[in-house]
């Protein structure tokens, strides 16, 4: 196993820092660190017990909370799902910490309890209930030769119907409101791309609507389906930035050497440069790469980044029906890569 990374904290004053005491540190299922630290202030009366959480794919930013704790920190404890992080000191204070909007640079405690004057040396989440997960996978038999993607698609009659309804339903929205039409470049000013895909996908359908007897496509709906190309042209949306995470910034066996706060710059460049600089330019269009809305040069919407692949989506939904509600709850917690959430800074507009 080899050394990845290294993040430490810029050089700090003496008069701020408390080495001698003993920090804690805890790791959660979903590769996020909590670790303590204290602080004194100017007059070195009082300490302050810092929380920071971070990140394994964006080390540098981490977020730091003040604990509120009196006494040193003792414990952390993350629960199974982490998104909830335990801390207890040594004057029998517990507080539950729990991840706001599903952030991972947003955190608030809403609960605590207390051990009146006993320090808490250890604490562990009681975890009831069982979750079963079924994978089940549709096997076929063997092919003749070698199967292009969406051949099985091509045979599903009840699929194929199902889309053909979902495209009479787009072209009524699309009477209400154009812009809920899907973008196509047509070759011909008069050719209507929406009948044109409409009466192909009928053909197709009709040759396999019936399982139990299904017929292949004559040759004039393969020429005209090998036509399509050429008819309609699908505008190329780059619609991920460049991925700033650390997994970029692995390139070689040296462990890479990085500073809380400050984020490095892109390979081949000074390392003055960081990498918002090249994906986030002031002024330049920004893009809901989730949503594929564009949000202007200027984005007046709240927004939250991606810490693996970079991508980039408002904070809050747009949308008022209840099903394009429901349809983005899959990226409510996780980014579609799996990647955790963090709040953009407002600079970022």
């Amino acid at each position: 196993m080899d050394l990845a990374y290294i993040c430490e904290w810029e050089k700090r004053p003496k008069s701020n820092h408390c080495p001698s005491i003993p920090l804690v540190c805890a790791w959660s299922c979903r590769n996020l660190i909590a670790f303590t630290t204290d602080l004194k202030n100017e007059e070195e009366k009082d300490l302050t017990h810092m929380v920071h959480i971070l990140d394994t794919e964006h080390p540098w930013d981490v977020h730091s909370i003040n604990s509120g704790h009196i006494e040193i920190i003792t414990c952390l404890e993350w629960d199974q799902s982490g998104s909830r992080l335990l801390s207890a000191d040594a004057d029998g204070h517990v507080k539950c910490w729990s991840m706001m909007d599903h952030l991972a640079n947003s955190w608030e405690s809403e609960v605590g309890s207390e051990v009146e004057g006993d320090p808490i040396v250890a604490l562990s989440w009681l975890h009831n209930g069982v979750k079963l997960a079924l994978h089940v996978e549709k096997g076929s038999g063997p092919a003749s030769g070698p199967v292009r993607p969406g051949h099985s698609f091509l045979r599903d009659g009840a699929s194929l119907g199902m889309l053909r309804e979902l495209m009479v339903m787009i072209r009524i929205w699309g009477l209400l409101k154009p812009s809920c039409l899907p973008i196509y470049t047509a070759t011909s000013d008069t050719q209507d791309s929406m009948s044109l895909l409409f009466r192909l996908l009928t053909k197709l359908w009709l040759c396999c609507r019936d399982e139990g007897h299904p017929s292949e496509p004559d040759d004039t709906l393969i020429d005209e389906c090998c036509l399509l190309p050429s008819q309609l042209l699908i505008p190329n949306m780059d619609w991920l930035p460049v991925n700033d995470a650390i997994i970029s910034k692995l390139q070689n066996k040296q462990p890479v050497r990085l500073q809380f706060g400050k984020p490095p710059g892109i390979i081949g460049h000074s390392a003055s440069v960081p990498c918002d600089a090249f994906t986030r330019t002031t002024g330049y269009p920004k893009i809901d790469h989730l949503r594929r809305l564009h949000l202007g040069a200027y984005p007046t919407e709240e927004c939250k980044s991606c810490t693996r692949c970079g991508c980039v989506t408002m904070l809050r939904s747009p949308n008022k029906t209840t099903a394009v509600k429901q349809w983005e709850q899959r990226w409510i917690k996780n980014c579609l890569c799996g990647g955790l959430w963090r709040r953009m800074p407002l600079s970022y507009s």
